[in-house]
């Protein structure tokens, strides 16, 4: 589950994001209910487009809610109509999906897009309170704001930052997300609220960075190989990364360094996407047996050896609790503003989610063998 976020100034409060569905949000504007009472929330920053961050806008519709251009994009292109289809699918992609966001309620939402949209980076006034918002993206997706509060010295960095899970790169290319860590790295900040897990410090951002230096590394030299794009997901070996929480995002990863490298290559839409994820990911109760799977035609590459793969953490969700707000006095003196600067990379295209996906099954690009997946077992409980 995603992690949201309350900064209170003079007599308002800003919130940086909202969860993923209304039953989630209104519990924790509800536990937030004795901070907001003397500071109202007038303000909702979206940090990106995924539903898990925005679904529960309209409890807060209220407020100026402002997103990155490149997340509103997203957000128009995947909402609760298109989450509750996959979710309904018959097929790996949806079985998987049913795993992961089944305990979620996407009914009655009713999208709230941000009606203030800034590019590059701002600044803003919470009650005398300074908040820099700077968009790292295209990265993890279109769009990928993080929220720095510097005289707190913290930094929300939405799905830029995952504690004790594995990123997804979505979108890429590979060398923004670099360059926002980079950047997170720094930046005068102690505190770090990732987008999903508990609360943490800049070695959490370390670990991230290392992490898609080494899946980076690792795609590139089987794409050189001539290595079909699940054959290199599954043949790579996570070594100090295996431990992470959903480790079958691996297929995502290594599909967009894939297509960096050829941009060619046609995108697979959302559930293209979940169904190679459903590939490296043990199967449950609800998922059709591994013979049901695709495989490559005839004269396609074989991996010398085919390994299975067994994330030690699999399609797990982390547990959320709130993280503390950040509360502090107004500013002595007014702080300079500082542009952004990063490293500008041709930018690579994102996965293809059409506003009307069609029930059949999974896109997957197929293997050249079928002894990828490890063997069943029922998820962990939260």
């Amino acid at each position: 589950m995603s992690n949201a976020g309350l900064i209170t100034g003079g007599g308002e409060s800003l919130l940086v994001d909202t969860l993923y569905d209304l039953r989630l949000t209104k519990n924790m504007l509800d536990a937030l209910t004795p901070l907001t009472a003397t500071a109202p929330i007038a303000t909702v920053v979206n940090t990106h487009g995924n539903g898990d961050h925005w679904f529960g806008n309209q409890l807060v519709a209220h407020a100026e809610i402002i997103a990155a251009r490149g997340s509103v994009a997203d957000m128009r292109q995947v909402g609760p109509a298109e989450m509750l289809a996959l979710t309904g699918m018959d097929s790996p992609a949806g079985h998987f999906a049913r795993r992961i966001f089944g305990r979620f309620d996407y009914t009655g939402i009713e999208p709230a897009l941000p009606n203030r949209i800034f590019d590059g980076e701002t600044v803003l006034d919470i009650g005398g309170t300074e908040v820099r918002l700077i968009d790292v993206g295209p990265a993890h997706s279109a769009s990928d704001t993080i929220v720095h509060v510097p005289q707190a010295r913290t930094v929300y960095t939405g799905d830029i930052v995952f504690a004790g899970a594995a990123p997804i790169v979505w979108h890429g290319p590979f060398a923004h997300w670099l360059a926002a860590c980079d950047l997170l790295l720094g930046l005068d900040a102690d505190t770090v609220v990732p987008g999903h897990g508990p609360v943490t410090t800049k070695q959490a951002v370390r670990e991230i960075r290392d992490y898609l230096e080494y899946v980076h590394e690792q795609a590139t030299a089987r794409f050189t190989a001539g290595m079909p794009v699940m054959d290199a997901a599954c043949d790579i070996r996570l070594g100090r990364f295996a431990d992470l929480h959903e480790s079958e995002r691996l297929a995502v990863n290594v599909h967009t360094v894939y297509r960096e490298l050829d941009p060619s290559l046609p995108p697979l839409d959302g559930p293209g996407l979940f169904g190679c994820m459903a590939e490296l990911c043990p199967a449950s109760d609800d998922a059709p047996p591994s013979a049901d799977r695709r495989t490559a035609p005839s004269g396609a590459y074989s991996s010398p050896s085919p390994r299975a793969i067994r994330p030690a953490k699999p399609c797990k969700e982390e547990t959320w609790s709130p993280p503390p707000p950040t509360t502090h006095p107004p500013p002595r003196r007014q702080m300079p503003h500082r542009p952004l600067r990063h490293a500008t990379p041709a930018r690579s295209s994102p996965a293809v989610w059409p506003s009307a996906w069609p029930r059949s099954d999974w896109s997957c690009p197929p293997r050249s063998t079928a002894s990828c997946s490890a063997p069943s077992t029922r998820p962990a409980e939260n």
